[in-house]
Protein backbone atom coordinates (compact mmCIF):
# COMPACT_ATOMS: atom_id res chain seq x y z
CA UNK A 1 0.00 0.00 0.00
CA UNK A 2 1.57 3.58 -1.02
CA UNK A 3 0.72 6.73 0.47
CA UNK A 4 1.39 10.34 -0.47
CA UNK A 5 0.20 13.86 1.03
CA UNK A 6 -1.26 15.30 -2.34
CA UNK A 7 -2.98 18.51 -3.79
CA UNK A 8 -6.00 18.05 -5.50
CA UNK A 9 -8.13 20.42 -8.21
CA UNK A 10 -11.55 19.28 -7.95
CA UNK A 11 -13.04 21.64 -10.41
CA UNK A 12 -11.94 19.67 -13.30
CA UNK A 13 -13.01 16.31 -14.53
CA UNK A 14 -11.19 14.11 -13.96
CA UNK A 15 -9.38 16.39 -10.75
CA UNK A 16 -6.27 16.95 -11.33
CA UNK A 17 -4.15 15.28 -8.33
CA UNK A 18 -0.58 16.63 -7.72
CA UNK A 19 1.61 14.23 -5.38
CA UNK A 20 3.53 16.78 -2.52
CA UNK A 21 5.23 13.90 -0.44
CA UNK A 22 5.12 10.14 1.24
CA UNK A 23 3.25 9.46 4.15
CA UNK A 24 4.81 5.81 6.07
CA UNK A 25 2.94 3.76 7.73
CA UNK A 26 3.47 5.31 11.14
CA UNK A 27 2.14 8.89 9.93
CA UNK A 28 -0.68 7.37 8.53
CA UNK A 29 -1.34 5.56 11.75
CA UNK A 30 -1.11 8.67 13.39
CA UNK A 31 -3.22 10.47 10.86
CA UNK A 32 -6.03 8.16 11.44
CA UNK A 33 -5.83 7.96 15.49
CA UNK A 34 -5.80 11.86 15.29
CA UNK A 35 -9.05 11.92 12.35
CA UNK A 36 -10.93 9.21 14.92
CA UNK A 37 -10.93 11.96 18.09
CA UNK A 38 -11.94 14.71 16.44
CA UNK A 39 -14.66 12.73 14.19
CA UNK A 40 -15.62 11.22 17.70
CA UNK A 41 -16.01 14.52 19.37
CA UNK A 42 -17.98 16.68 16.32
CA UNK A 43 -20.25 13.51 16.65
CA UNK A 44 -20.71 14.15 20.29
CA UNK A 45 -21.26 18.06 19.59
CA UNK A 46 -24.00 17.57 16.57
CA UNK A 47 -26.19 15.02 19.27
CA UNK A 48 -26.11 18.33 21.43
CA UNK A 49 -27.07 20.42 18.23
CA UNK A 50 -29.51 17.97 17.16
CA UNK A 51 -31.36 17.75 21.01
CA UNK A 52 -31.12 21.70 20.94
CA UNK A 53 -33.24 21.81 17.49
CA UNK A 54 -35.90 19.92 19.08
CA UNK A 55 -35.92 21.95 21.89
CA UNK A 56 -36.22 24.97 19.28
CA UNK A 57 -38.82 23.37 17.42
CA UNK A 58 -41.01 22.48 21.12
CA UNK A 59 -41.06 26.24 21.31
CA UNK A 60 -41.69 27.42 17.73
CA UNK A 61 -44.75 24.92 17.89
CA UNK A 62 -46.23 26.99 20.67
CA UNK A 63 -44.81 30.63 19.72
CA UNK A 64 -45.71 30.37 15.76
CA UNK A 65 -46.92 27.28 14.00
CA UNK A 66 -50.12 27.54 16.53
CA UNK A 67 -50.93 31.51 15.78
CA UNK A 68 -50.76 29.73 11.97
CA UNK A 69 -52.71 26.81 12.50
CA UNK A 70 -55.69 28.49 14.86
CA UNK A 71 -55.65 32.03 12.61
CA UNK A 72 -59.34 31.25 11.32
CA UNK A 73 -60.61 30.60 14.55
CA UNK A 74 -63.16 32.98 16.40
CA UNK A 75 -64.12 30.93 20.01
CA UNK A 76 -61.05 29.37 21.13
CA UNK A 77 -63.02 27.55 23.48
CA UNK A 78 -64.33 25.71 20.42
CA UNK A 79 -61.52 25.05 18.04
CA UNK A 80 -62.80 21.72 17.12
CA UNK A 81 -61.65 17.95 17.65
CA UNK A 82 -59.70 17.95 14.26
CA UNK A 83 -57.50 21.12 15.89
CA UNK A 84 -57.45 19.65 19.09
CA UNK A 85 -56.71 16.35 18.22
CA UNK A 86 -53.66 17.49 16.18
CA UNK A 87 -52.09 20.17 18.75
CA UNK A 88 -52.02 17.60 21.66
CA UNK A 89 -50.35 14.97 19.32
CA UNK A 90 -47.83 17.59 17.33
CA UNK A 91 -46.53 18.77 20.34
CA UNK A 92 -46.45 15.12 22.01
CA UNK A 93 -44.40 14.20 18.92
CA UNK A 94 -42.19 17.16 19.21
CA UNK A 95 -41.57 16.41 23.25
CA UNK A 96 -40.43 12.61 22.39
CA UNK A 97 -38.17 13.91 19.76
CA UNK A 98 -36.84 15.79 22.56
CA UNK A 99 -36.83 13.34 24.72
CA UNK A 100 -35.27 10.70 22.38
CA UNK A 101 -32.57 12.92 21.26
CA UNK A 102 -31.59 13.48 25.06
CA UNK A 103 -31.42 9.87 25.81
CA UNK A 104 -29.16 9.36 22.60
CA UNK A 105 -27.00 12.31 23.48
CA UNK A 106 -26.49 10.71 27.18
CA UNK A 107 -25.91 7.22 25.73
CA UNK A 108 -23.69 8.08 23.10
CA UNK A 109 -21.71 10.10 25.74
CA UNK A 110 -21.25 7.25 28.39
CA UNK A 111 -20.12 4.62 25.27
CA UNK A 112 -18.09 7.00 24.17
CA UNK A 113 -16.14 8.18 26.97
CA UNK A 114 -15.68 4.49 28.30
CA UNK A 115 -14.60 3.05 24.72
CA UNK A 116 -11.81 6.36 24.47
CA UNK A 117 -10.60 6.62 28.08
CA UNK A 118 -11.33 3.05 29.67
CA UNK A 119 -14.05 1.71 32.27
CA UNK A 120 -11.78 2.40 35.16
CA UNK A 121 -10.77 5.80 33.79
CA UNK A 122 -11.11 9.10 35.50
CA UNK A 123 -12.74 10.59 32.61
CA UNK A 124 -15.34 7.80 32.95
CA UNK A 125 -15.39 7.99 36.73
CA UNK A 126 -16.09 11.96 36.21
CA UNK A 127 -19.12 11.44 33.78
CA UNK A 128 -20.57 9.07 35.58
CA UNK A 129 -20.62 11.24 39.10
CA UNK A 130 -21.25 14.01 36.88
CA UNK A 131 -24.62 12.46 35.37
CA UNK A 132 -25.25 10.98 38.53
CA UNK A 133 -25.25 14.71 40.60
CA UNK A 134 -27.12 16.36 38.19
CA UNK A 135 -29.89 13.38 38.79
CA UNK A 136 -29.90 13.87 42.50
CA UNK A 137 -30.08 17.62 42.38
CA UNK A 138 -32.09 18.76 39.46
CA UNK A 139 -35.53 18.04 39.04
CA UNK A 140 -35.80 19.02 35.68
CA UNK A 141 -33.37 16.62 34.40
CA UNK A 142 -34.11 13.62 36.41
CA UNK A 143 -37.94 14.22 35.58
CA UNK A 144 -36.89 14.17 31.86
CA UNK A 145 -34.94 11.17 32.32
CA UNK A 146 -37.88 9.57 33.59
CA UNK A 147 -40.45 11.33 31.71
CA UNK A 148 -38.10 9.54 28.32
CA UNK A 149 -38.92 6.40 30.35
CA UNK A 150 -42.63 6.90 30.78
CA UNK A 151 -43.36 7.45 27.43
CA UNK A 152 -40.88 4.89 25.77
CA UNK A 153 -42.91 2.40 27.59
CA UNK A 154 -46.62 3.97 28.98
CA UNK A 155 -47.94 6.46 27.40
CA UNK A 156 -47.95 10.28 26.39
CA UNK A 157 -46.90 12.89 28.92
CA UNK A 158 -48.77 16.24 27.70
CA UNK A 159 -52.89 15.82 28.35
CA UNK A 160 -53.79 19.39 28.86
CA UNK A 161 -53.50 22.84 27.29
CA UNK A 162 -55.16 26.09 27.51
CA UNK A 163 -55.53 28.91 24.62
CA UNK A 164 -55.73 32.42 25.21
CA UNK A 165 -56.44 35.40 22.87
CA UNK A 166 -53.88 38.08 23.28
CA UNK A 167 -53.80 41.56 21.38
CA UNK A 168 -51.49 40.28 18.56
CA UNK A 169 -51.45 36.11 19.14
CA UNK A 170 -52.71 33.87 20.25
CA UNK A 171 -50.88 32.50 24.04
CA UNK A 172 -50.94 28.64 24.03
CA UNK A 173 -49.95 26.94 27.68
CA UNK A 174 -49.48 23.23 27.40
CA UNK A 175 -49.25 21.34 30.97
CA UNK A 176 -48.16 17.79 32.68
CA UNK A 177 -50.91 16.96 34.56
CA UNK A 178 -49.92 15.05 38.17
CA UNK A 179 -52.74 12.80 38.35
CA UNK A 180 -52.58 11.35 34.59
CA UNK A 181 -48.94 10.56 35.06
CA UNK A 182 -49.45 9.17 38.36
CA UNK A 183 -51.84 6.77 37.10
CA UNK A 184 -48.28 4.59 36.06
CA UNK A 185 -47.29 2.74 38.68
CA UNK A 186 -43.48 2.44 37.19
CA UNK A 187 -41.96 5.65 38.35
CA UNK A 188 -38.85 5.62 39.99
CA UNK A 189 -39.49 6.39 44.23
CA UNK A 190 -37.53 9.89 44.35
CA UNK A 191 -40.00 11.12 40.83
CA UNK A 192 -43.29 9.63 42.55
CA UNK A 193 -42.70 12.05 45.14
CA UNK A 194 -41.52 15.00 42.98
CA UNK A 195 -44.45 15.05 41.12
CA UNK A 196 -46.72 14.20 44.16
CA UNK A 197 -45.17 17.30 45.32
CA UNK A 198 -46.27 19.08 42.04
CA UNK A 199 -49.59 21.20 41.37
CA UNK A 200 -52.17 19.86 39.65
CA UNK A 201 -50.95 21.10 36.18
CA UNK A 202 -47.63 22.03 35.31
CA UNK A 203 -46.41 24.17 32.28
CA UNK A 204 -43.68 22.48 30.41
CA UNK A 205 -42.18 25.45 29.14
CA UNK A 206 -40.32 26.00 32.61
CA UNK A 207 -39.15 22.06 33.30
CA UNK A 208 -37.68 22.34 29.51
CA UNK A 209 -35.99 25.43 29.89
CA UNK A 210 -34.26 24.31 33.10
CA UNK A 211 -33.37 20.77 31.59
CA UNK A 212 -32.05 22.26 28.48
CA UNK A 213 -29.86 24.70 30.64
CA UNK A 214 -28.52 21.50 32.92
CA UNK A 215 -27.81 19.32 29.40
CA UNK A 216 -26.18 22.69 28.15
CA UNK A 217 -23.95 22.59 30.88
CA UNK A 218 -23.26 18.89 30.61
CA UNK A 219 -22.28 19.02 27.00
CA UNK A 220 -19.75 21.66 28.04
CA UNK A 221 -18.43 18.88 30.85
CA UNK A 222 -18.05 16.11 28.46
CA UNK A 223 -15.97 18.56 25.76
CA UNK A 224 -13.74 19.65 28.80
CA UNK A 225 -13.11 15.62 28.69
CA UNK A 226 -12.05 15.80 25.71
CA UNK A 227 -10.25 18.76 25.18
CA UNK A 228 -6.54 17.31 25.49
CA UNK A 229 -7.44 14.76 23.24
CA UNK A 230 -8.88 16.92 20.83
CA UNK A 231 -6.33 19.64 20.43
CA UNK A 232 -3.62 17.02 20.39
CA UNK A 233 -4.98 15.59 17.48
CA UNK A 234 -5.99 18.84 15.66
CA UNK A 235 -2.29 19.96 16.27
CA UNK A 236 -0.74 16.89 15.26
CA UNK A 237 -3.11 17.49 12.14
CA UNK A 238 -2.02 20.92 11.90
CA UNK A 239 1.56 20.69 12.14
CA UNK A 240 1.51 17.72 9.39
CA UNK A 241 -0.19 19.63 6.76
CA UNK A 242 1.13 22.81 7.95
CA UNK A 243 3.75 23.72 5.18
CA UNK A 244 1.26 23.13 2.60
CA UNK A 245 -2.30 24.68 4.00
CA UNK A 246 -1.46 27.50 0.64
CA UNK A 247 -2.53 25.09 -1.35
CA UNK A 248 -6.10 23.93 -3.06
CA UNK A 249 -7.04 21.13 -0.97
CA UNK A 250 -5.10 18.44 0.53
CA UNK A 251 -5.67 15.00 0.66
CA UNK A 252 -4.13 11.92 1.46
CA UNK A 253 -4.14 9.14 -1.46
CA UNK A 254 -3.84 5.26 -1.16
CA UNK A 255 -2.81 2.95 -3.76
CA UNK A 256 -3.25 -0.51 -3.17
CA UNK A 257 -1.10 -2.67 -5.18
CA UNK A 258 -1.91 -3.50 -8.67
CA UNK A 259 -3.63 -6.50 -9.41
CA UNK A 260 -5.42 -8.31 -12.67
CA UNK A 261 -8.15 -6.58 -11.64
CA UNK A 262 -6.47 -3.61 -11.82
CA UNK A 263 -5.51 -0.68 -8.56
CA UNK A 264 -8.05 0.62 -6.13
CA UNK A 265 -7.27 4.20 -4.68
CA UNK A 266 -8.79 6.15 -1.93
CA UNK A 267 -9.06 10.06 -1.32
CA UNK A 268 -9.00 11.28 2.39
CA UNK A 269 -9.94 15.03 2.72
CA UNK A 270 -7.97 17.11 5.97
CA UNK A 271 -10.68 18.04 7.97
CA UNK A 272 -9.16 21.68 7.77
CA UNK A 273 -12.94 23.75 8.89
CA UNK A 274 -12.52 22.04 12.14
CA UNK A 275 -8.96 22.44 12.40
CA UNK A 276 -9.78 26.29 11.73
CA UNK A 277 -12.63 26.56 13.69
CA UNK A 278 -11.25 24.82 16.74
CA UNK A 279 -7.71 24.92 16.79
CA UNK A 280 -8.08 27.58 19.77
CA UNK A 281 -10.36 25.24 22.09
CA UNK A 282 -13.37 23.60 21.96
CA UNK A 283 -15.20 25.56 24.96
Amino acid sequence: MKRYLAEIESSVLPPNISPLKDISDEEYLLYEQSKEVIDETQHLMDLFLIHKLNFQELIDFQTQDINEILSGSDDLMNIGNEKYTFLKIEINRLLFNYLSSFRMFTDHCGRKIKHRFGKISQEYTDYNLLTNKLYDNVFAYRFICELRNYCQHSGIAITDFQLKNQTEFIEVTFHFERDYLLRDKKWKPVVKKDLERMEEKLNINPILNAHLSTVKKLSEEIHSLYETKFMNALNSLNEFTKSNRKKRELVIISESDKTEYGMQISIDKFPFELIDKFINGIC
